[in-house]
């Protein structure tokens, strides 16, 4: 059965059929009209679905393709919102029944809204209809037109291979992680095979072509699988069944053969090495101190080379590239091609990194070699990768915030018998032994609890979701009026004074992110945020004087599924807390997740919350503790 979830390439395709399942069901009791055109649009957006994941599998699809893909991916978020919207009125519809004479009038006039109802959705299914027959429509006149669908491609080559031909004078930081792997192949005469794991960049097939070039200036070994005894080196294995194979073909010795593998999966590197788990090699960034020597070396030709005026800019780019050699050589390959070192020069590579690297061919050839780790992600994966880019840049992310997160925007798929969280958990670990996210902080029985991003690694991130318009990121409210797409996931990372007026400027009814940050005490109008799935606020700046924040609209927000707010130092709060649970809390029938810090809990506080059906989080911090033990019950609460 397919997954009925939200992804990134597929849109809300997913999401979309089942729903228009559920439709069907007595239930609803819908028009027979209006049951025609939702199996017409079902049978319809099902062949849609096949055409997404069929593209979202190509590695460089045709643009007339990737044109229409963009087409059905927000046909697919209009349709499901309009459902959504129409399921949300029936059930609000008839979630009272008073009794009495009262009870008839009221159960009359329901009546009346509910046919009012019905006829209003026969005639959205009749508008979506069109739209769907219009997209396949144009969709076979361009295929009538275009005859052939090929794109030609500029070959990029990849800088890994340079690693093989690199002087080792050249080389920074690869000394003791050489000695360290070549000691690790001593010992025993069976065969042994050793792994190096790592984040793309890091230098996995530069080290293995060290240890090689090392022992064989030792020991006079050669690459020959007929000889009895033998080294091989396989760079790059991404998948654990590759390498069952390929070890059926390794004859089994007692001299003391060795096979050494780099992957960027862990998983993977501990299954090529079930017998010597100990060989499992991680690689790690460069210190503050080889970055610097490998960075000047290929510009300046020594350490010792770099004049005064350029050290504070050549910190900040080493700072942007964060340890990583693919990321310090490409850098300073491009500066150093550069006829003057003019300080504005430098400048200029600083600010472009991490924008997106629309500047150089030769950066450009470093995200194809982070991308490689994308494309080999299932699809589940790289929605929950993407959505990593809703965080600022250095930001630390709470496991338990970002699993929760992704429930509630519907990215993680039910499994019989597994707990969504779970579910939700597997996925982020696998996302850290996939060596896409870092491990920040861990707890004492070693479980990552949270994690950060590499600054390159968001680049790509950022990149992939503008392509897909899944995420968008905005550090400057002005840049919001220049939006053309629709924004389905939003980040404001703001400072100082904003204006009321710019958000009014951009479509956000079918937002289904609002996350805030920075120190702006900026609150968009949320009653525009008619579909909004889950909202974070973290205000962190103390303001003086206070200022007032007003988060009362909120309870328009009837989609919403998960509410954190964090701020400090504002009117409406004391210190960084609430005075109390917020009484509008109680409209919001559909929350599954709920953070707040608050002053003091009521009673009559613990019976708000207890009237809020879907919560399963409940995240309350206070100071007054008397009337927590309420809460107990309520699913994973927390005091």
């Amino acid at each position: 059965m397919e997954a009925a979830v939200v992804t990134a390439s597929h849109g809300a395709m997913g999401s979309l059929i089942a729903k228009l399942g559920d439709l069907l069901t007595a239930e609803y009791k819908l028009l027979k009209e209006a049951k025609g055109q939702i199996l017409f649009l079902k049978a319809e957006l099902e062949s849609m679905h096949r055409f997404l994941k069929k593209i979202s599998d190509t590695e460089q699809p045709d643009e007339q393709d990737k044109c229409w893909a963009k087409e059905v991916r927000e046909l697919s978020y209009d349709i499901e919102d309009s459902i959504s919207e129409f399921m949300l009125r029936v059930e609000r519809n008839s979630s009272s029944k008073p009794r009495g004479f009262m009870g008839f009038i009221n159960r009359s006039t329901k009546l009346l809204t509910t046919m009012n109802i019905r006829h209003d959705i026969a005639k959205e299914f009749e508008g979506l209809k069109v739209r769907v027959v219009q997209a396949q429509e144009r969709r076979k006149r361009y295929q009538k037109t275009d005859g052939v669908t090929s794109k030609s491609v500029n070959t990029i080559i990849d800088i890994r291979l340079l690693a093989m031909y690199a002087e080792a004078s050249g080389l920074v930081g690869m000394d003791g992680p050489r000695d360290e792997l070549i000691q690790l192949m001593g010992g025993e005469n069976e065969l042994k095979v050793l792994s190096i794991v790592g984040f793309g960049g890091l230098g996995k097939t530069t080290l293995a072509n060290e240890v090689y070039c090392k022992l064989q200036e030792v020991c006079r070994l050669e690459i020959i699988v007929c000889l009895v005894r033998y080294l091989i080196i396989i760079d790059d294995i991404w998948e654990a069944f590759a390498w069952d194979i390929i070890r059926c073909a390794l004859p089994e010795s007692i001299n003391g053969s060795r096979v050494l593998i780099t992957t960027r999966i862990e998983t993977v590197a501990r299954g090529c090495c079930t017998k010597n788990i100990e060989c499992v090699y991680k690689m790690k960034a460069l210190s503050d101190q080889d970055s610097r020597s490998l960075f000047f070396k290929r510009i300046f030709g020594s350490e010792d080379g770099c004049p005064p005026y350029l050290k504070e800019v050549s910190a900040q780019i080493l700072k942007k590239c964060g340890g990583l050699p693919l990321a310090i050589i490409t850098t300073s390959s491009l500066i150093a091609s550069q006829p003057s070192k003019l300080k504005e020069n430098w400048e200029h590579v600083r600010d472009r990194l991490g924008s997106n690297f629309e500047m150089s061919p030769s950066l450009e050839s470093m995200r194809q070699i982070l991308n490689l780790s994308y494309i080999n992600l299932p699809h589940y994966l790289k929605t929950c990768m993407l959505y990593l880019g809703i965080y600022p840049k250095d930001y630390t992310i709470e496991k338990n915030d970002l699993t929760r997160r992704w429930i509630a925007e519907g990215f993680i798929c039910k499994v019989r018998g597994m707990d969504l969280e779970d579910i939700a958990k597997s996925y982020f670990n696998e996302l850290i032994n996939r060596s896409l996210i870092q491990p920040a902080d861990t707890n004492c029985n070693g479980e990552v609890m949270s994690c950060k991003v590499h600054d390159m690694m968001l680049d790509l991130i950022l990149h992939k979701s503008q392509e897909e318009n899944f995420v968008t990121v905005i550090d400057d409210i002005q840049d919001m009026t220049g939006q053309q797409d629709k924004v389905h996931r939003l980040s404001l990372n703001l400072g100082g004074t904003v204006g009321d007026r710019v958000a009014g400027c951009v479509q956000l009814s079918q937002t289904r992110t609002l996350a805030i940050f920075g120190t702006s005490s900026y609150l968009p109008p949320f009653q525009l945020f008619k579909y909004l799935r889950v909202l974070g606020i973290e205000i962190t700046v103390q303001s003086h004087p206070p200022l007032l924040l007003d988060f009362t609209e909120i309870h328009h927000l009837l989609q919403l599924r998960y509410l954190k707010i964090v701020a400090k130092g504002h009117e409406i709060f004391n210190g960084h807390k609430f005075s109390r649970v917020p009484g509008w809390i109680i409209q919001l029938h559909n929350l599954y997740d709920l953070r707040l810090f608050v002053k003091q809990v009521l009673e009559e506080d613990v019976g708000i919350l207890a009237r809020l059906p879907s919560v399963i989080n409940l995240e309350i911090r206070s100071s007054s503790m008397d009337i927590m033990p309420g809460l107990c019950g309520r699913g994973n609460a927390q005091a």
